[in-house]
């Protein structure tokens, strides 16, 4: 953050399918942690995992000096707009 004088707000991925890691996949510039897919993907809940994760990874981005926010991205969910809203919610 040294020299920045803007507010940074970081994305924080949101996956609980493999439709969803494949759309955020996808995006040039982004890599989700390897690890963290298969995790999340071959969990027995995989909503509630992938929910983890995002919560892990808000909590580490949010630790860094300069970050002041974190923004929830992605699909959520390939089972439509509403749930994957639902998931980001949680």
């Amino acid at each position: 953050a040294q020299g920045l004088s803007i507010p940074v707000i970081a994305a924080v991925a949101v996956f609980t399918d493999s439709v969803s890691a494949a759309v955020l996949q996808g995006l040039p510039g982004l890599e989700l942690d390897p690890v963290v897919t298969e995790r999340v993907l071959s969990a027995a809940d995989p909503i509630a995992t992938g929910i983890s994760a995002a919560v892990d990874e808000a909590r580490a981005l949010l630790s860094i000096d300069g970050v002041d926010g974190v923004n929830i991205s992605g699909l959520g969910s390939a089972s439509g707009a509403r749930v994957g809203a639902e998931i980001k919610a949680e």
